[in-house]
């Protein structure tokens, strides 16, 4: 009997590992005035940085949102490491003021 619902036990770990790397992973599309960036949010590895963004979005916090510095692998040469990274700016402290900021 034990050997019967551990087995089944490690059948429904297993279902629902799986079934949790099937789902695609959630986008957001921003519109800029230099094109659109798709940002791909790790809901799996960082679910709650990932829900507080999209909550973000939700409310509309980053419309309007100005990048100012965008590092691709092709604008860095002299580093010896490199990195992909867009950094922006929201100069409306209020949006954020409206959803709880999660904890480090």
């Amino acid at each position: 009997m034990k050997t019967i619902l551990k087995t089944v036990c490690t059948i429904i770990v297993v279902f629902f590992f799986l079934n949790g790397f099937s789902q695609p992973l959630p986008k957001v599309k921003f519109e800029t005035s230099h094109g659109e960036i798709i940002v791909e949010l790790d809901t799996l590895n960082a679910p709650i940085s990932a829900k507080n963004f999209l909550k973000h979005v939700e409310i509309g916090t980053y419309n309007n949102a100005v990048f100012y510095r965008v590092v691709r692998l092709d604008n860095q040469p002299q580093n010896d490491i490199k990195i992909e990274v867009i950094q922006g700016g929201v100069f409306d402290e209020v949006q954020f003021e409206k959803i709880k900021p999660i904890k480090h």
